[in-house]
C-alpha cells in the first residue's frame, strides 16, 4: 500500500516500525483522515524488528503513514503538511522530496520553499535543491525572488552558466504562463549577452508564449555570437517548419551545413523535415553525409536505407540496412525492410529468411502475414494458405486481418466466389466487423451481386457514420451498374465532405458527374484526382471523358500513364478495347 520507496534504507527501517505501532488496529483516525491498512500489507508484522539506527519515533511513522495514505486519497492538503512533518523529523533527503512533490501539487506554495529550503541545507552545492527552490517561488508568484533563485543557478559551479541557461528554460517552458516569466529571464539575460546558451533560454520561453518574432530575434543573436551553435540552428529549422517558411528553412540549412559540415544533429533533423516535404532526393543526399561523416550513426543509415529502398535502389538499401542491423540488432523493422527488399528483387526465399528471424512479439505477426504474401508473390498459393492457417492470432484484430489475408488471396487469384465465402464466414464469426463488411461489399460489387453489396455498405454507414469509403464505394457503385445517378452523386458528396482531398473519392465524383452528362464538371474532378494519384482506373476514367469530349490525343496520352503503372489494370485494359480498336 505504502510501501513503494521501500529500497530507500530510512522506508526499509519505517516498514517493520509502522507493522508494529498499526498492527494492533486496521483502523484510526489521525489529523482528518481515516487510514485502513489492509492486512495482507501487513502480514508478518509480528515478527517485524522496530529496531532502528535512526530510532524512529511513532511521530514521524504516523506522519510519513499519514502523509501518502491521505496523497493516495486525493486529500492533497492534508497528505502534503503531514508527508511535511515527517520530513522535518526525518531530514531524510527522499522524504523531503516527497513532500516537495505533495506540496506542489496541493499547491502549497509556501511549504513546498520551505522543503526545498530543508534540502539545501542537507545539500548545500546541488543544482536541485536550486532548482526546487526556482519552482516554489514561481508558484507563489515572486518574481525578485524568482530572479535572485535564478541568479544563483547560474552563478553555481556547477553545470556553469551555459547549463543553468538549458536547465532554465526547461524550467520555465514548463509553466502555465511561460510569458508571465519572460521579463525576468530578459533581466537575467541582460547579465549575459555574450553567452549564446542565454539567448536560446529566452528564444526557447518565447517560443512556449507564442512570442515568435522575439523568439526568431534571440535565435538569430544566439548565431551571431556562435555561428556553429548547433542548439540555435536546430531551432531555427523548428521555428521556420512551424511557420511554414519553408524556401527560408532551405537557405538556412543548407547555407549552415555548408559552412559547418561536422554539425551532424542538424544535417539529420534537417534531412528528416526535406522527408516529410517529399524532397526524398536532398533528404537522401543529407542522410549520406552524414553516414560518410558518421559511419556508424545508425538513424542516418536506417533512413538512407529506406530511402534508397523506395527509389528501388536495392544494392543501396541492402548495404545501408545490413549496417543499421549490425549496430542495432534487435531492431526487427529493419529485417522487415529487408524482407520488402528482396521480394521486390524477386529473391523470394531471401525474403522468407528475413521475415523468420523476427522474434519481436511488435512486429512477429505482421512477419507472419507478409510470408504468406512472399508465398503468394511467388505463385505458391496452395503454401501461402497453409502457411495462413498456422498462424495463431493473439487477438480480434489479429484474427480479422488473417481472414482479410485469406480473401485477399484468393481475390488476387481470381477466385470471387472463394474469397466471398472467406468473408461469409469470417462475418459468421464477427458479425458486423467493420473491415469484414467493407471487403465483403467490395468483393460482392465485382461480383454484381448489387442487393448484397449496398446491404453491407448500408449497414456499415449504419455503424460507422463517418466512414467516407463506405459512402464513396456504394455512390460510385450505383454510378457505375445502375441508373441511380442522384442517388449516387449524394453518397459521393457525402463521402468527399468527409475526405475532401482523396483522389478515389474525386475520381467517384467524376464518374458520376459523367454518368450525368455534365462532362466539363466530370473532366475537373478527374483531373484533380489524377494529380494527386496516377492511378490506371482513375486514367481510365479520365480518358473516357476527354475522348467523349473530342479531345482524343489527350484521352491517349491520360491512357498511356495509366499503362506505365499497371499495363494490365481491368478497367484500363477494358476501356482501351472499347474506344482504340
Amino acid at each position: 500500500m505504502i510501501f513503494r520507496l521501500i529500497r530507500h534504507p530510512f522506508l526499509r527501517w519505517l516498514l517493520p516500525c509502522a507493522c508494529l505501532l498499526l498492527g494492533a488496529c486496521t483502523t484510526g483516525t489521525l489529523n482528518e483522515v481515516s487510514v485502513r491498512i489492509d492486512s495482507e500489507s501487513l502480514e508478518g508484522a509480528s515478527k517485524a524488528k522496530p529496531s532502528s539506527p535512526d530510532g524512529l519515533s511513532n511521530e514521524l511513522v504516523y506522519a510519513f503513514l499519514l502523509g501518502d495514505a491521505a496523497a493516495r486519497r486525493d486529500s492533497a492538503v492534508t497528505g502534503a503538511r503531514s508527508m511535511a512533518k515527517a520530513a522535518r523529523l526525518s531530514r531524510d533527503r527522499q522524504v523531503i522530496l516527497r513532500a516537495f512533490s505533495l506540496s506542489m501539487r496541493a499547491k502549497e506554495g509556501g511549504l513546498a520553499l520551505e522543503m526545498a529550503q530543508l534540502l539545501q541545507t542537507l545539500e548545500p552545492d546541488t543544482m536541485q535543491a536550486r532548482t526546487l527552490i526556482a519552482q516554489a517561488l514561481i508558484s507563489l508568484d515572486r518574481p525578485e525572488e524568482v530572479f535572485d533563485s535564478l541568479l544563483a543557478l547560474v552563478e553555481a559551479p556547477q553545470p556553469g552558466p551555459a547549463g543553468a541557461f538549458q536547465h532554465i528554460a526547461e524550467v520555465l517552458v514548463r509553466q502555465q504562463s511561460p510569458d508571465h516569466w519572460l521579463l525576468v529571464l530578459e533581466r537575467l539575460l541582460a547579465k549575459y549577452a555574450d553567452l549564446p546558451e542565454a539567448h536560446l533560454a529566452v528564444a526557447r520561453v518565447a517560443h512556449r508564449a507564442g512570442n515568435l518574432p522575439q523568439a526568431l530575434s534571440r535565435i538569430e543573436s544566439a548565431l551571431e555570437l556562435r555561428p556553429d551553435f548547433s542548439g540555435a540552428a536546430q531551432a531555427m529549422l523548428g521555428l521556420l517548419r512551424e511557420q511554414n517558411k519553408l524556401e527560408q528553412l532551405r537557405v538556412f540549412a543548407e547555407n549552415f551545413l555548408q559552412q559547418h559540415p561536422d554539425r551532424g544533429v542538424v544535417r539529420l533533423l534537417y534531412a528528416r523535415v526535406l522527408v516529410q516535404l517529399e524532397d526524398s532526393e536532398r533528404a537522401f543526399y543529407h542522410f549520406n553525409q552524414l553516414v560518410l561523416r558518421e559511419p556508424s550513426n545508425p538513424d542516418a543509415l536506417y533512413a538512407a536505407g529506406l530511402l534508397s529502398l523506395n527509389n528501388s535502389d536495392y544494392v543501396t538499401a541492402e548495404n545501408f540496412l545490413v549496417r543499421h542491423l549490425k549496430l542495432r540488432p534487435g531492431h526487427d523493422q529493419t529485417r522487415l525492410f529487408l524482407a520488402r527488399l528482396e521480394r521486390e528483387r524477386g529473391r523470394f526465399d531471401a525474403a522468407r529468411g528475413w521475415l523468420r528471424q523476427v522474434t519481436d512479439p511488435e512486429h512477429y505477426f505482421a512477419a507472419q502475414l507478409r510470408i504468406t504474401y512472399v508465398f503468394a508473390a511467388e505463385a505458391r498459393f496452395d503454401e501461402a494458405v497453409a502457411h495462413l492457417a498456422e498462424i495463431v492470432p493473439d487477438s480480434v484484430e489479429d484474427q480479422v486481418r488473417i481472414y482479410l489475408a485469406h480473401e485477399e488471396l484468393l481475390r488476387d487469384a481470381g477466385r470471387l466466389e472463394d474469397a466471398y465465402a472467406v468473408l461469409n464466414a469470417a462475418l459468421a464469426d464477427l458479425p458486423d466487423d467493420v473491415e469484414l463488411l467493407y471487403a465483403r461489399g467490395l468483393i460482392t460489387a465485382h461480383m454484381d451481386l448489387l442487393d448484397v453489396h449496398e446491404r453491407d455498405m448500408r449497414r456499415l454507414i449504419e455503424l460507422k457514420p463517418d466512414h467516407a469509403h463506405a459512402y464513396n464505394a456504394l455512390g460510385y457503385t450505383l454510378a457505375d451498374r445502375t441508373t441511380r445517378y442522384e442517388e449516387a452523386r449524394a453518397l459521393i458528396e457525402k463521402a468527399l465532405s468527409l475526405k475532401p482531398n482523396d483522389p478515389f473519392i474525386l475520381d467517384s465524383m467524376g464518374w458520376v458527374h459523367y454518368r450525368l452528362g455534365n462532362r466539363d464538371q466530370a473532366r475537373d474532378y478527374l483531373q484533380q484526382a489524377i494529380d494527386l494519384r496516377l492511378d490506371p482506373e482513375i486514367a481510365a476514367h479520365l480518358g473516357e471523358v476527354l475522348w467523349m469530349m473530342d479531345r482524343h490525343e489527350e484521352a491517349r496520352a491520360v491512357w498511356k500513364r495509366g499503362e506505365s503503372i499497371d499495363i494490365k489494370n481491368k478497367t484500363l485494359r477494358e476501356t482501351l478495347r472499347k474506344f482504340v480498336k
